[in-house]
């Protein structure tokens, strides 16, 4: 246990620059998850906007220009 303390207090750089590469490693790996997310709801907003379009253009009368 003291040769790794004594490794990170010699190299603390190196450490400093492993922290950063894990948590932005996560960071894009969350970042990933949400984008991932938002398009699934896009894709459902789409959806119910066709069948509420549908719905709209049912109950209307037909209307045509003769």
């Amino acid at each position: 246990m003291r040769a790794v303390a004594n490794w990170i207090t010699q190299n603390r750089l190196v450490t400093i620059l492993l922290v950063a590469y894990i948590l932005l490693s996560g960071l894009v790996i969350e970042q990933g998850r949400i984008i991932e997310n938002q398009r699934t709801l896009i894709h459902q907003l789409f959806g119910d906007s066709l069948a509420l379009n549908a719905v709209r253009t049912k109950g209307l009368p037909n209307h045509r220009a003769n």
